[in-house]
């Protein structure tokens, strides 16, 4: 993967939180690639084994967001680091008549508490000229039937970006905003792509040709953006939204 840091990043240490798959893997990789020693966490040692393995750049550590003793014990381990990375959540939903409240609860233990549990951990430790970036999505600003407790939960993640920035400062703390991304998790909603990839993609391409970018978003594209935010020192207490058009639309 190309180095799109500017040499930024060489010899920093990237923690990415919520890296075994996805956007998480693909700002791990662009990190790594850019030169930083990158702390790939994630709940499954299986899931991260299997996304780092025969990478010696990617170093995985188990733990999960929503959990506040192991990710303290967790930056405890690793000490001074450089940049945070969070891009941890699930995939609850559902119409608020019936959706499944416990579901959305341990949705946002990890989204939103699990935000608060990283940064609360990570601040005494990372570096001058160091860095927070969290993970939103676009439905905070375009809603939908179904996404409403989504909706402000990854608004709220925003917020508390905005005034970490003031609180945590000098660090600077931001979000990226993504749209849709042809991702592992948008293509399981589109058929089994491990079966019949072509189909897939070609049904991801006919559902995202009207947005104005035509396509949905890549993950390199994504990746790009938390590289912008941990490596821009200007940059701090904003919602990047990287969304093709998808909140025009």
């Amino acid at each position: 993967m190309q180095d799109i840091s500017n040499g930024m990043l060489r010899d920093r240490r990237v923690v990415v939180v919520g890296g075994s798959s996805g956007i998480g893997l693909a700002t791990a990789r662009a990190a790594a690639a850019a030169g930083a020693e990158v702390i790939v966490v994630g709940r499954s040692a299986e899931r991260l084994n299997e996304a780092t393995q025969g990478d010696p750049r990617l170093r995985p550590q188990v733990a999960d967001a929503a959990d506040p003793p192991a990710i303290e014990a967790l930056f405890a381990t690793l000490g001074e680091v450089d940049h945070v990375a969070l891009m941890a959540g699930g995939r609850a939903g559902g119409r608020i008549a019936t959706a499944d409240l416990d579901a959305l609860r341990a949705d946002m233990d990890t989204r939103f508490w699990g935000a608060v549990t990283v940064c609360r951990a990570a601040a005494p430790r990372i570096r001058r000229g160091g860095s927070i970036t969290l993970c939103s999505g676009a439905v905070s600003i375009k809603p939908a039937p179904g996404r409403a407790v989504v909706s402000g939960m990854v608004k709220g993640v925003e917020a508390l970006g905005r005034a970490l920035a003031l609180e945590l400062a000098p660090i600077r703390v931001n979000t990226v905003v993504p749209g849709v991304i042809d991702s592992p998790r948008v293509r399981s909603a589109f058929g089994d792509a491990t079966a019949d990839p072509a189909a897939v993609a070609a049904r991801i391409a006919e559902a995202y040709a009207h947005l104005p970018a035509g396509r949905a978003g890549h993950l390199d594209e994504i990746a790009h953006a938390f590289l912008f935010a941990m490596t821009n020192g200007y940059f701090t207490g904003q919602s990047l939204v990287v969304d093709g058009g998808y909140t025009l639309t």
